[in-house]
């Protein structure tokens, strides 16, 4: 007399559940630093944070502001000092803008600041909407820096990488 044994396709059946199962829910996790637009949009403590997550980004995205605008690659391309303590500005120095540390250099801050232009877009583009939602003067202050916030970043891009007016009126920059 044969005895079945029920073990072996219990455990087969359970193993080909557990893979098959999805796990969606459970690897679907949300950073707490990180929030969605229509969240953040909500109140007016969300606009407030989402203008100060303009100001960080143009500090943490490659540190643009804190370095490469105010004394890193700019005071480098305007001969500003002559004696370089490290090699990386080196190429820059001879204006060899297609080695590998100036491309590097040079396309972080082209990116980091369109990336600063995109959150207060984002802001601008959704203030209007939710104006009833602000106290005070809060709703002009917050478009206001929001808009100059964009206008100075143009103005950077502008004069970082678009060819001069008295040059060549006519050529697009930025």
């Amino acid at each position: 007399m044969k005895i079945f044994n029920i073990t072996k396709p219990i455990a087969i059946l359970a193993t080909g559940l557990l893979i098959l199962t999805s796990c969606e829910n459970f690897l679907d996790v949300e950073p707490n630093s990180q929030i969605k637009g229509e969240t953040l949009f909500e109140d007016e403590n969300g606009f407030k944070e989402a203008l100060a997550g303009v100001y960080t980004s143009m500090i943490n995205n490659g540190n643009t502001y804190a370095c490469h605008l105010r004394f890193g690659l700019i005071g480098v391309l305007g001969a500003e000092w002559d004696n370089y303590p490290t090699s990386t500005y080196q190429d820059a120095v001879q204006y060899n803008y297609d080695a590998s540390i100036p491309t590097g250099l040079i396309s972080n801050m082209w990116g980091s600041m369109y990336t600063s232009v995109s959150y207060a877009n984002d802001i601008i583009n959704n203030i209007d909407a939710k104006q009833h939602i602000f106290t005070a003067n809060n709703y002009n202050i917050i478009k206001g820096e929001a808009y100059a916030l964009r206008a100075m970043l143009h103005f950077d891009l502008l004069r970082c990488f678009g060819v001069s007016y008295a040059v060549n009126p006519d050529m697009p920059a930025i």
